[in-house]
């Protein structure tokens, strides 16, 4: 079946699947693939991805989940997962052995990725409980949205964010750059950049190790942590003014 995927502007060949009832949750585990969950007008599956099991109801009926059939694809895949507007989802997982993953436009509670080798795309997301990313090789590109208690974890790429974070939010990066571009005061954030080896930058201030803010009555933290790489936090206007 040929489908337009409208944000990519191409024609997309896949497989169709709609779902007949309404998840809180979306658990998606698969093995190799390109993925994006997106907006749409009803919950739904278009996949080029072969072995996508046409089972997507969990036992409970709550979860929405995606899950593939042993073995490999000969060629590159697929998947696209939609969700209708104005939904706010009660948890998100998503696992993926090797592929990009890219979440747009999307509202939960708790947003969980964790990814062997690719990169992470999240633009527009809101997670209002808490949030994890976790990355072995790989990039994390976060673009606008919120996020509540937020946890990166990546053992070699980079950490692109301009967003809003609130409560207690923490990055570390083994092995590549943090670049963190806060959309509200620095005023509000008790923040901590550190780095074993490479260089730090914190509110226009420059560093070979460590800066902190000390405002540890803040009503929100960053405390970012890169073991080799520069680690840098600063207001995002500072880059576009």
């Amino acid at each position: 079946m040929g489908i337009f995927n409208k944000n990519k502007k191409e024609k997309f060949s896949g497989r169709e699947y709609f779902l007949d009832f309404s998840p809180s949750e979306i658990s998606l585990d698969i093995d190799s693939d390109e993925v994006e969950i997106l907006e749409g007008n009803t919950f739904k599956v278009v996949t080029s991805n072969m072995l996508i099991k046409n089972d997507f109801r969990s036992g409970d009926g709550k979860t929405f989940k995606i899950r593939q059939d042993e073995g490999r694809n000969q060629l590159p895949t697929k998947t696209f997962v939609y969700f209708p507007e104005n939904t706010e989802l009660t948890k998100v997982v998503v696992t993926l052995r090797s592929g990009n993953i890219t979440i747009k436009d999307l509202e939960c509670k708790i947003l969980e990725v964790n990814l062997h080798n690719g990169n992470v795309t999240l633009e527009n997301v809101t997670s209002s409980n808490s949030s994890s990313v976790v990355i072995d090789l790989g990039n994390l590109y976060v673009k606008d949205g919120t996020f509540v208690n937020a946890n990166a974890c990546l053992m070699k790429g980079n950490i692109e964010a301009t967003t809003n974070y609130f409560g207690e939010n923490t990055f570390y990066d083994k092995q590549g750059d943090i670049g963190i571009r806060l959309k509200r005061s620095l005023k509000e954030y008790n923040i901590s950049c550190e780095v074993e080896n490479g260089h730090v930058g914190l509110d226009g201030m420059r560093g070979t190790t460590k800066l902190r803010n000390g405002r540890k009555d803040a009503a929100h933290t960053i405390d970012a942590f890169c073991q080799t790489g520069n680690c840098t936090v600063n207001y995002f206007e500072q880059f576009y003014n």
